[in-house]
């Protein structure tokens, strides 16, 4: 099974840095990371040495470049391959339904979390060369493990939410829009639904986390992206047919 699982990761690298995951219609994951690591850059030069305590960090290598890098690969695992026909060929080796699924969404998660983690050390680096840098600086302990966590879950829940939306999906490019939409709405709906609440509820919720710390916090939203992860994982296990996909 592991052994299978890397074949299907390998395959899956292999046409990122060829760059045919979008078949010639979508963006190269080649030239999205060019601009990520540009502008992991720019950013961290700017701040100077805030950079390792702003929460702008933890947003951009914790939740935004793994959401951007996840979705330009995951979208095009089964629709692009169905637009290139070779879907039928995946589907009909030996390879069993969990060792595809699961490789898929391995590839696109540590593609997304070792771009975000290599943003991050050259985020810290252009950070260190500002010229309002005052010595040598770098992310504290919590502060480096709570972005490594957090863009670790996340690109695991992108990859795993757009495996999904990928099997049921004619073409990669609809794919895209659709997983980018509906992440969208789930952050933004969040935001937006939170102020929507009267001032009352929301200060009953301020008063409520505020009795926890900040490590509790963000272990607590961990596990819940854990859990998500989890479940996702499970519902495109079940949901994987692959004489379906195939007729699809």
């Amino acid at each position: 099974m592991i052994a299978d699982v890397g074949a299907v990761i390998w395959k899956e690298w292999r046409e990122y840095l060829s760059g045919s995951t979008t078949g010639g219609r979508g963006r190269n994951p080649l030239v999205i990371i060019a601009v990520i690591v540009i502008f992991s850059l720019i950013t961290p030069f700017q701040i100077g040495q805030a950079w390792f305590t702003t929460p702008l960090a933890l947003l951009l290598s914790g939740l935004y470049f793994p959401m951007i890098l996840v979705i330009s690969v995951i979208a095009d695992s089964f629709a692009g391959e169905r637009e290139r026909h070779t879907l039928e060929t995946l589907l009909a080796s030996r390879l069993s339904d969990t060792a595809i699924l699961l490789g898929k969404i391995a590839a696109a998660l540590i593609y997304g979390w070792a771009v975000a983690m290599v943003a991050t050390l050259a985020g810290g680096l252009a950070a260190n060369l500002s010229r309002n840098a005052n010595g040598f600086h770098w992310y504290s302990t919590d502060f480096a493990v709570a972005i490594v966590c957090f863009s670790f879950l996340f690109s695991g829940f992108v990859a795993a939410a757009g495996s999904l939306v990928s099997m049921r999906s004619p073409s990669s490019r609809q794919a895209q829009q659709v997983l980018s939409i509906g992440i969208a709405v789930l952050i933004f709906g969040g935001v937006f639904g939170f102020q929507a609440l009267a001032a009352s509820t929301r200060l009953q919720i301020a008063q409520a986390l505020s009795q926890y710390s900040l490590t509790t916090l963000a272990i607590g939203i961990a596990l819940v992206l854990l859990l998500a992860d989890v479940i996702l994982t499970y519902v495109g296990y079940v949901s994987f047919q692959r004489t379906r996909l195939i007729l699809d």
